[in-house]
């Protein structure tokens, strides 16, 4: 079951999770810096490392929006 979170705190995990991972994106991609070498991350993993970082479950939707933050506040 999916907590139902507003944009701006979507945003905002977005942005707590580019200060404390190290991210890369690419033509729309957003890649993890895994021991130095660019790690292709999907919507899946990033809800994945969501849960675990904040304990919330979030929909696909919900997830796309975190996704697609980072690439912009990246570029």
């Amino acid at each position: 079951m999916s907590n139902i979170i507003n944009l701006s705190k979507l945003q905002n995990i977005g942005e707590e999770l580019l200060n404390h991972y190290l991210f890369v994106a690419c033509d729309n991609e957003l890649y993890n810096m895994r021991q130095g070498e660019p790690y292709l991350i999907t919507h899946s993993e990033l809800s994945n490392l969501i849960y675990f970082a904040y304990g919330v479950t979030l929909s696909i939707n919900e997830t796309k929006i975190v996704y697609n933050h980072m690439i912009n506040k990246i570029k």
